[in-house]
């Protein structure tokens, strides 16, 4: 009976939250030379890159290091990525992903699966040089409050999407987070 209670309990202590704030596109070049912040309703094209500020938190800690300058992470890029981490470690209880960009000293990031357990780590980046991070060593959540986050996260950024961007917010979507690599 206490699985199946469970079972029936809304979840409302998850242990991973991901957000988003300030999404913009880059635009055309200002006259310094300085890349324009477009809104995101100027998107125009499926293959423009969205940025702005990301927030993983794990037991209430924030992953390090997703951006490279602040409040400036690839928020596509990053939708992508947790797309591809939660198809991979829903193959099998043991089971593992990692993202390493390999640009501008970024680290890499692990995500293992462990039974009903996640463990997230800050690893030394095997392509672009960046280091690890001692405090970000295999870090545990509930695999399940991975998923329901990281869910939510997808259903919130790609609903902004297609409201602020309507005329190729869809089209973007399915080209930058549904692709196959």
């Amino acid at each position: 009976m206490g699985k199946e209670k469970d079972l029936l309990v809304p979840r409302t202590n998850c242990t991973v939250h991901v957000t988003f704030d300030d999404l913009w596109v880059s635009g055309d070049l200002e006259d310094d030379g300085e890349s324009r912040r477009a809104g995101l309703h100027e998107l125009a094209e499926p293959g423009a890159h969205i940025h702005g500020s990301l927030a993983i938190e794990i037991n209430g800690r924030r992953l390090p290091r997703l951006d490279f300058f602040p409040d400036d992470v690839c928020v596509g890029e990053w939708a992508f990525q947790l797309r591809s981490a939660l198809r991979a470690l829903r193959t099998g209880d043991d089971s593992k992903f990692v993202f390493d960009e390999g640009e501008q000293g970024q680290p890499a990031f692990v995500f293992e699966r462990e039974g009903d357990l996640l463990l997230v780590s800050v690893a030394a980046s095997d392509l672009g040089g960046g280091s690890a991070d001692p405090d970000w060593h295999r870090v545990t959540c509930p695999f399940v409050d991975f998923e329901a986050g990281v869910e939510e996260f997808l259903t919130t950024f790609r609903a902004r999407l297609v409201h602020e961007a309507h005329a190729v917010g869809e089209a973007w979507w399915q080209t930058n987070v549904e692709r196959d690599r």
